[in-house]
């Protein structure tokens, strides 16, 4: 299956979020809102887990992959723009899609996100417990 790799301005290797489908432009748009790094929706492989590495978390629902930075990341973080993350780089900088890409699943897995991201107090109390064990 073929993908395509959205960034703000483009690239060789990357195409602008400006010239994307309208509907592509809505998931970059909620990603931003949700304060999402990287949004990745794979062709054919499903994943279920939460992930956590030495910059990004990952919150992964079927064929979507979700990253946002650390608060405190292990690692710097920089884009191709060499400038750190944390200081401009706020909002979404990769959304690469799959050409059989279903908006609405899409949504709902990000809807999901934020459920798990901005929980209530009790949610995200026993997040943190399970985090830690």
């Amino acid at each position: 299956m073929s993908k395509t790799t959205y960034t703000v301005k483009g690239s060789a290797t990357s195409t602008p979020i400006a010239s994307a489908p309208i509907s592509i432009q809505n998931i970059w748009n909620r990603g931003t809102e949700l304060g999402v790094n990287i949004l990745r929706v794979r062709a054919v492989k499903n994943r279920n887990e939460i992930s956590t590495g030495a910059t990004f978390e990952g919150y992964h629902k079927d064929k979507v992959s979700i990253y946002s930075q650390k608060d405190n990341p292990a690692r710097e973080l920089w884009f191709r723009r060499f400038v750190k993350l944390n200081e401009a780089n706020k909002s979404m900088q990769v959304l690469e899609v799959a050409n059989n890409l279903d908006v609405q699943d899409t949504f709902e897995v990000m809807d999901s996100f934020n459920t798990f991201a901005n929980g209530n107090v009790i949610t995200r109390f026993f997040r943190r417990i399970f985090s830690l064990v």
